[in-house]
């Protein structure tokens, strides 16, 4: 399975990905929307998921896809509490 295919399911499955590119090692938390021959569609997430930007960028850059960490998790979980907090 290429690295393609692999982004191409992870779009399907509609999963929140972390995805590091290069030179750089910059990363973006990410909804993926389109998969091209050479390119990567997505939507860039802060921390609540809310969208703040609309990339598309060469998948020959694509270095390193995160798809679960126990850090995103305790992130997600950090966001629930504050919201839980801010309703009281």
């Amino acid at each position: 399975m290429t690295l393609r295919d692999r982004l191409l399911r992870l779009k399907d499955e509609a999963r929140l990905v972390v995805l590091y590119f290069a030179p750089h090692q910059e990363s973006f938390l990410a909804r993926l929307i389109r998969v091209g021959q050479d390119y990567v569609e997505f939507e860039a997430c802060d921390p609540d998921e809310t969208v703040i930007a609309h990339q598309i960028m060469p998948l020959g850059l694509l270095s390193g896809v995160t798809v679960s960490s126990v850090e995103r998790h305790r992130e997600q979980l950090e966001v629930l509490f504050e919201r839980e907090v801010e309703e009281r």
